[in-house]
């Protein structure tokens, strides 16, 4: 399946669970969280290497002579539209989030985990403990990931029970 299409019909499942959402305004905000998530995915499950054996999010591949063209524009779009979406659901989000927060709601707890969690993964990775010889100690990064990827489902899962138990 070529990455097109692959992108394709991830976009067209989006548009379908877009049609339970009774609100229309609320559609552009459930399509930036469910972009977020699949763009996470597909990070999580090495996407990239479909098409390139280079990493997208970094400069390198950009820069990079022997890189085909259409490679980093597909790499490119898939990049700044994930940034646009992202800064968009930050700016858009922050004072919902921040209050729900205070308020101690377990949504917002959830993706606060998220968000310590997550980049606790990476900085793992990043360290001489993921190249150590025992598979316990290099299983800790992998844990982290899994944690966050957890708390993500159960952030976007108790806000979608709050948000339609509220809207009934």
């Amino acid at each position: 399946m070529s990455i097109l299409n692959m992108l394709l019909i991830l976009m067209a499942w989006i548009l379908c669970l877009l049609q339970f959402v009774n609100n229309p305004d609320q559609r552009i905000r459930w399509f930036c969280w469910l972009y977020i998530v699949q763009i996470y995915l597909m990070r999580e499950a090495d996407f990239h290497r479909a098409f390139t054996e280079e990493h997208v999010t970094k400069i390198a591949f950009y820069t990079a002579d022997f890189i085909p063209l259409w490679q980093k524009l597909t790499a490119g779009s898939i990049m700044l539209g994930f940034i646009a979406v992202s800064f968009y659901t930050l700016i858009s989000n922050a004072r919902r989030f921040w209050q729900s927060l205070v308020a101690r709601e377990p949504w917002a707890i959830s993706l606060l985990l998220v968000f310590v969690f997550l980049p606790c993964s990476q900085i793992f990775d990043k360290t001489v403990f993921n190249e150590h010889p025992s598979w316990k100690v290099r299983s800790v990064e992998e844990m982290l990931e899994v944690t966050s990827a957890f708390y993500a489902v159960a952030a976007i899962s108790l806000y979608s029970t709050r948000h339609w138990s509220a809207s009934k």
